[in-house]
């Protein structure tokens, strides 16, 4: 693992945000401080594969946070990057890394802040050069030259910018005119059901799309069966020629049919 210390922990008891790139080459961590601008960076790689690496990589994430917590700090948002959306290898391997990323989150902070806020590739790059298109090394740069931190590891730049958006969602307070445009776009604790203002719960909950014969007027109730000449009833009938469910017998309220087999 390496590590760079930026202040993040020279004061107790702050408001930190963190901020997290989950490659599995390398997964960087930074976690920030918005009222000092102190931070602390990391980027874990795991010689394992398969399940003993997610493992690894949630104990990474596990040992981050109890160094929080040891100097009193309170998380109050954690920001990630979205997935590639035009990756062809390795996109289940990078499915099962975020799902293991989202978990050890949502057990260590709960809800709302153990819901991370998802920021896409190219949020990421518009938030630090203004352009969503920038290369790796346009990032870096943009990095040193906006907040005055050198990372010689991509991974690294792109968590801490990363955690600069986490820190942005807090305080509410950007620089640029293209940093607010992408806080406009960004849903915050994106996958949190909870939120009163979740696109899905925006106007009344949704509920189950009715059926053709639900949202129908109900038929006209029809006349109570009369006894044949063998002393059986006759099966009442829609206007489909299908049999009456049993709903409708409940609403029509009819007598029940006598019993042929009783005296």
């Amino acid at each position: 693992m390496k590590m760079i210390d930026g202040g993040a922990f020279a004061d107790r008891e702050q408001d930190v945000v963190i901020g997290i790139d989950q490659s599995l080459t390398g997964f960087a961590t930074t976690v920030l401080v918005p009222a000092t601008n102190g931070y602390y960076t990391t980027v874990f790689s795991s010689k394992a594969s398969g399940v003993d690496r997610l493992f690894e990589i949630q104990d990474h994430m596990v040992s981050t946070m109890a160094l929080i917590e040891t100097f009193g700090s309170t998380v109050v948002h954690v920001a990630m990057e979205g997935y590639a959306p035009a990756a062809k290898f390795g996109r289940e391997k990078m499915g099962e890394c975020g799902a293991a990323v989202k978990l050890e989150l949502r057990r260590l902070y709960g809800s709302p802040v153990g819901y991370p806020t998802i920021v896409a590739v190219s949020a990421v790059k518009k938030f630090t050069t203004g352009s969503g298109n920038a290369k790796k090394n346009q990032v870096m740069l943009a990095v040193f030259k906006k907040w005055g931190v050198e990372f010689a590891s991509d991974d690294m730049a792109d968590s801490y910018a990363i955690a600069r958006v986490a820190a942005a969602l807090h305080t509410r307070s950007v620089t640029f005119a293209y940093e607010q445009e992408v806080l406009d776009q960004l849903l915050e604790h994106t996958e949190w059901e909870q939120r009163p203002t979740h696109p899905k719960r925006k106007s009344s909950p949704s509920r189950p799309e009715k059926t053709s014969s639900e949202s129908a007027p109900p038929p006209p109730p029809s006349p109570s069966p009369q006894p044949s000449a063998t002393g059986s009833t006759s099966t009442g009938r829609s206007r489909s020629g299908r049999s009456e469910p049993v709903r409708s017998i409940k609403r029509s309220r009819r007598a029940p049919s006598p019993d042929p087999s009783r005296p």
